[in-house]
């Protein structure tokens, strides 16, 4: 552009802005650039130390591992155990910070709270044993959707929280439970 030109800084802690324009503009001082207001800088500065912070490998609580035939049990102790490794996961991966787990309005359930940058994110966790029958972010039904909804909302109103949200599942394919998850997924937005 004619007329438009930045001297380096420093030279001279003035810009000229354009040249045709009248004299109040000519000598105007240049914003100083600040890491600090940066938020985004910020943002993934924490998601850094998070990760950094986080163990590079999942480490399981100490409790015992029913048999499997035992159904009941088995299922409720590999959901926990699914849960525990989410956690893990969205610290160690996604650079999220944990708000809270297994918040109960009533009936109503949330598995993760957790924070991505300023945005607060509810999480569901489906673990499976195996995907031979249905994908675990398939087993969610229309009325688990409205439940996850109520105590989301319950969650906000409790906190007085009005700033941005979502819904996050995270599903896990977990066939050896002595070993890592064969299968995790994270579908954003997605409920």
């Amino acid at each position: 552009m004619a007329g438009e030109y930045l001297r380096p800084y420093f030279r001279t802690k003035y810009r000229r802005v354009n040249s045709n324009s009248d004299s109040t503009n000519m000598n105007t001082k240049p914003k100083p650039y600040s890491l600090y207001s940066n938020q985004t800088f910020i943002i993934k500065l924490k998601r850094w130390f998070i990760q950094a912070l986080t163990h590079k490998t999942f480490q399981p609580s100490d409790e015992v591992q029913p048999m499997r035939t035992d159904t009941r049990a088995f299922a409720l102790w590999l959901g926990r155990r699914g849960e525990a490794y989410s956690c893990w996961w969205l610290r160690r991966h996604k650079g999220m910070i944990i708000l809270d787990r297994n918040f109960r309005n009533g009936p109503h359930e949330i598995d993760i709270i957790a924070r991505d940058g300023k945005v607060l994110v509810f999480v569901e966790v489906r673990t499976l044993s195996s995907d031979h029958l249905q994908l675990p972010s398939a087993s969610i039904s229309k009325t688990k959707r409205k439940n996850l909804h109520l105590a989301a909302s319950a969650w906000r109103k409790d906190r007085g929280y009005r700033g941005l949200w979502r819904m996050d599942i995270i599903g896990i394919v977990w066939p050896i439970p002595e070993e890592e998850p064969s299968r995790v997924d994270h579908w954003v937005k997605s409920l």
